[in-house]
């Protein structure tokens, strides 16, 4: 029986897997010239996909929103208490008035 020692089927499989991969950039661009055109490709090498990234960029959507707050500070002397603030006029009982806000962002796809 006749067969290859496995260093020398390892070495055969090696050859020929990087023989495959060597091919020249320039001949590609021959025979698919669109790859030649500086915009990006997903599938490599034939297929143009600017159309489809502009469209996905087109979905994506910042997203700000911004609340406005106001607080009321009481004097603890006072003894009111937090049930009893809704039956309380709050600009009546309370000794300063705070106002702030508070923003957020995000990206968000339609």
């Amino acid at each position: 029986m006749n067969s290859f020692p496995p260093l020398k089927l390892i070495a055969a499989a090696l050859l020929g897997i990087l023989s495959a991969g060597c091919v020249s950039s320039g001949a590609l661009y021959k025979v698919f010239p669109v790859l030649n055109d500086g915009k990006y490709d997903s599938e490599f090498p034939y297929r143009n996909a600017s159309p489809q990234l502009e469209q996905i960029s087109n979905s994506i959507k910042l997203v700000n929103s911004i609340a406005f707050y106001t607080s009321y500070v009481f004097n603890r002397q006072s003894g009111i208490r937090g049930i009893e603030i809704g039956k309380t006029s709050l600009e009546k009982n309370a000794v300063e008035k705070i106002f702030y806000d508070r923003t957020a962002s995000g990206t968000a796809t339609i």
